[in-house]
């Protein structure tokens, strides 16, 4: 199941476009973040946290670099909260509309091509319900340095949506990263 997911990943990035510190820990707001919200993170091996770069098109809450490689990855958690003023929206599928709209800002507006995680794959890889995937090229101060963005989103009923950011120029640099299970899948449900 683990490479079917990895080789859906890799089809649509095709159709659309050292070793790490011992304490590398996470500012507490993202920490706690991420416990209460049923996520687990492990800082990839041969990557380091890096800053936040404030930036007017996608907000994110930390990210890694690779140490050897030109890669980034940069994560964005959004917790799931229902409200009485909006009844009628489906707060559990708003995950697929905000993938688009990222994707429309990275890429400066051009429509990206979205890929549905199976939903047993999701489930056994990221602990998730839902999921899905594209691709675009960087065309906004969010992918400055990077020519590319293969965006995830991993989605949890009621909890909380997990957005992973993966910054390349080389192709292969990120399917070397996509199949290896400690980076792609550094941020998971538990």
């Amino acid at each position: 199941m683990r490479s079917l997911l990895r080789l859906l990943t890799i089809c649509v990035l095709l159709c659309g476009t050292g070793i790490a510190g011992k304490c590398q820990t996470l500012p507490p707001r993202v920490s706690e973040l991420i416990r209460s919200h049923s996520l687990q993170f492990a800082v990839p091996p041969g990557f380091a946290h890096t800053s936040v770069m404030p930036n007017d098109d996608v907000v994110y809450d930390f990210a890694v670099k690779s140490q050897t490689k030109k890669l980034e990855i940069r994560y964005r958690i959004i917790p799931i909260r229902r409200t009485n003023e909006a009844p009628s929206i489906d707060v559990n599928t708003m995950y697929h509309a905000m993938l688009i709209a990222m994707a429309l800002n990275i890429s400066g507006g051009q429509q990206p091509h979205t890929q549905d995680y199976p939903e047993n794959s999701v489930r056994e890889e990221f602990g998730a319900d839902a999921g899905a995937t594209t691709a675009v090229r960087c065309n906004s101060d969010f992918g400055k340095d990077y020519q590319n963005c293969l965006i995830s989103v991993t989605h949890k009923d009621d909890v909380a949506d997990a957005y992973v950011f993966f910054l390349f120029d080389d192709l292969q640099v990120l399917q070397a990263a996509i199949t290896t299970d400690n980076i792609y899948h550094a941020l998971r449900f538990r």
